[in-house]
Parts: C-alpha cells; structure tokens; sequence
C-alpha cells in the first residue's frame, strides 16, 4: 500500500472548529467593548458640553440674537427625549429689561446614542453669567446607563464638573 500526505477529515473538522470558538469569543468580546465605549463616549461628551455651557456662561459670550440691549442671564442644560431618545440641550437665556429675548435658534441638541439612557430624569441646570456657577445648592449626580454600564458626571455648586 501506497502512503498518501494529508489530513484526515477528523483533523480538518477539529481545525475548523478551534477556528470558529475562537471568532466567536471575539466576536462577543468586540461587541461588549463597544458597547461600554459607547457609554462612555456618551459620558465624556456630556461632561465636555456642560463644561462649553459654563464658559460660555461665565465668559459672558452672548449669541448673536442678544444685542446691546439685552443682558445674558445664564445658559441652560435641560434633559428631555428628542424623538423618542434621551437627549439634553444647551440654551441661551438673554432678557431685554424684564422680557425674555428668544433665543431658540441658538439652542445646541444632543441626543444619546442608541443603548445609552439616562438613570433618572434629571430638572434642568444653570449656569449663570459671569461666575459659571449653578443654580443648585448640593452637588448634583447624572448617571449614564447602557449595556450594564454605568458613566457618572458629578456637578458641584460652584459650577466643578468631574467625571468617574
């Protein structure tokens, strides 16, 4: 009898099958980590734009529908759903004498990602002119949630923005 070089097909199917476990564990790997970057991606965004709105409070940058007339009282963080998903969104206040300015188009949205909420509902934050400081008296917690992760932004009175 001739001896012939090769593989058997016990070998090969053992091969394949190693090979496949081992996409698979990636596969589910990947998508757990990009599930918790997601959050946390969603996380670091709202700490930044919380921290825009401050600037822009206490540097007194007024949008341009605030003319000379009109005074910046603060900018305002509110926490809603924009078609159906959690969203938050940064509005100017302006008042002319006793009267607000409307200053709707002027009114920066951002909506969270697809599997990201968050924890509670949340009333709106305020960040007046020229300190940057806020309109609440304890520090105040928003909690980001997906994917059996949890992303915290922490605020403190004085208008301290931290993340953990």
């Amino acid at each position: 009898m001739r001896k012939t070089a090769g593989f058997t097909l016990i070998e090969l199917i053992v091969v394949v099958s190693v090979i496949l476990v081992i996409s698979v564990i990636t596969i589910l790997n990947y998508n757990s980590y990009s599930d918790r970057q997601r959050v946390k991606q969603a996380g670091l965004t709202l700490r930044s734009d919380l921290r825009l709105a401050q600037t822009k409070a206490a540097s007194g940058q007024k949008p341009s529908m605030c003319d000379s007339t009109s005074t910046l009282e603060s900018y305002d963080v509110t926490f809603t759903t924009c078609g159906g998903k959690p969203c938050y969104t940064i509005q100017p206040i302006c008042m002319q004498g006793s009267v607000a300015v409307n200053t709707s188009a002027e009114i920066m949205q951002t909506t969270l990602p697809t599997g990201v909420s968050f924890s509670a509902s949340y009333p709106p934050i305020r960040f007046f002119s020229v300190t940057g400081v806020t309109n609440f008296s304890v520090d105040r917690l928003l909690v980001l949630t997906g994917a059996g992760v949890t992303y915290t932004v922490s605020i403190s009175p004085s208008g301290s923005i931290s993340d953990y």
